[in-house]
């Protein structure tokens, strides 16, 4: 959706165990689901946003993260190689670096109300020291 911004993470190892322990078994939870591909030997975990999160890690450690607006993460492991990556989904609104960057970004498109400034380092026909805003 145009309200939502995506970002991955990397594989990275992650054993069984923990991974069941974590996750539980394939079903319905109070985060969101877990699912088995038995063909590709891949579990599928949904979390429901904000209170998935909660719910799974609790709203302390939830709040740390500071993963801002999430709308569901999408877990993916492997597990034969025991890899996992995960997908996050948060809303355009979410206040975190990666959003507010691509919001500043979007604000200096063409017809936008906000313009790009530089700094000419260059002292103009060498009156003074000062950069000067151009």
């Amino acid at each position: 959706s145009s309200n939502q911004r995506q970002s991955s993470s990397r594989n990275v190892p992650f054993p069984l165990t923990s991974f069941v322990s974590l996750f539980g078994g394939p079903g319905m939870h109070g985060y969101g689901s877990h699912e088995i591909d038995e063909d590709r030997g891949i579990s599928k975990v949904h979390i429901d946003g904000d209170e998935g999160i909660q719910e799974l890690i609790g709203e302390a450690k939830a709040s740390k993260l500071m993963l801002g607006k999430v709308v569901k993460v999408e877990v993916m492991f492997n597990r034969s190689d025991e890899l996992a990556m995960a997908i996050i989904i948060r809303s355009k609104q979410s206040n975190t670096l990666e959003n507010m960057w691509a919001r500043s970004g979007d604000k200096t498109s063409p017809g936008s109300s906000y313009k790009r400034q530089r700094i000419d380092s260059k002292a103009k026909e060498e009156e003074n020291n000062r950069p000067e805003w151009t």
